[in-house]
């Protein structure tokens, strides 16, 4: 068990859950683009679009916004699901040569 948990859990049994999570929320250090971080800017949700728009990988749509490609992923469904950007087109697959 972590320090962090050891002590959330020796907080909990002393003030109850919600002291204990909030003493734990105060604890977390919020990494602008990380993992942990599901805020997108205005210019995050623009650059995307207009890399995604020119045909960008995501390697380096990830490399430029500051997000994992799990994130950029996500963002790119909400954005298609609002019509703002088209949903790739599938690639035909290449016939076997048993075909």
């Amino acid at each position: 068990m972590t320090n962090y948990a050891a002590e959330f859990c020796d907080k909990e049994r002393k003030f109850g859950f919600d002291m204990a999570a909030e003493w734990m929320q105060s604890k977390l250090k919020i990494e602008l683009g990380g993992e942990n971080s599901s805020h997108w800017s205005n210019k995050q949700t623009e650059t995307l679009i207009s890399m995604l728009d020119e045909g960008k990988e995501f390697r380096g749509i990830s490399n430029a916004i500051g997000k994992t490609t799990v994130q950029i992923y996500a963002k790119r469904r909400k954005l298609i699901e609002k019509g703002i950007v088209k949903a790739p087109e599938e690639t035909p697959q290449k016939p076997s040569k048993n075909e």
